[in-house]
């Protein structure tokens, strides 16, 4: 994670193989269920990306530094921004809150886009900088002259959150309010560092869907998650 490449490398390690289990878990009990089965192997992905950059820092490796850095931007900046209201929206039975959720996927799709996009085609505007033993990802985007940072910033966690929150099903909301604990106890403790640290603590969170989806599987067809 953000804190060392042993830490980072340990995170992925326990991830990707919980995703692979909640992936068959939700296969074999309902399809709808596979996209937000796959975040802890997405995250463990992620933290694998951010491992590399460490090895890159440490090394001085210009070589691995940016690549890794970019895989995990791609990650936080572009494919959590629609990923996440895709999942609900593939588990909503609601027609109105499935619009709704419609939405966000496209608005974090497009937003997503212009966050990462002229981050991908001009390596310029990505500096990274340890700050108290953490990265912190330092990036210019093409609307900073126009938009104050804080709006950004806010546009980014509504288009997160919001979804999870508005879903019908309970545990959704439940994810919602475990990232949300982990955004504000991350803005708190690690602001210096907030990217880095958030998407550590919002995989870690990821593990929950393990016994969410053992949940769905125990109640069969009439359950709610």
């Amino acid at each position: 994670m953000c804190f060392s490449v042993e830490a980072s490398f340990a995170a992925s390690g326990v991830l990707i193989p919980v995703g692979i289990y909640c992936i068959r878990s939700a296969i074999q009990s309902d399809r709808a269920f596979v996209t937000i089965a796959g975040w802890p192997l997405l995250f463990g992905i992620q933290q694998g990306c951010e491992g590399l950059l460490w090895l890159g820092i440490g090394n001085l490796d210009a070589n691995l530094i940016q690549p890794a850095a970019l895989g995990f931007l791609f990650f936080s900046h572009w494919l959590w921004l629609f990923w996440t209201p895709f999942s609900a929206l593939a588990l909503e039975p609601k027609q109105k809150l499935r619009s709704l959720l419609l939405a966000f996927t496209i608005a974090g799709f497009l937003y997503g886009g212009l966050l990462y996009l002229p981050l991908l085609f001009d390596q310029s505007s990505l500096m990274l900088e340890i700050a108290n033993g953490s990265i912190h990802y330092a990036t210019e985007y093409i609307f900073n002259p126009y938009v104050p940072k804080d709006f950004s910033f806010w546009v980014y966690g509504a288009i997160i959150l919001l979804p999870l929150f508005i879903s019908s099903r309970p545990n959704i909301n439940w994810l919602g309010g475990l990232i949300f604990v982990a955004a504000i106890g991350t803005y708190l403790l690690y602001s210096y560092a907030f990217i880095s640290v958030w998407c550590f603590f919002a995989a870690i969170v990821s593990i929950y869907l393990v016994f969410a989806i053992r949940q769905e599987v125990g109640l069969g067809a009439e359950a709610t998650l």
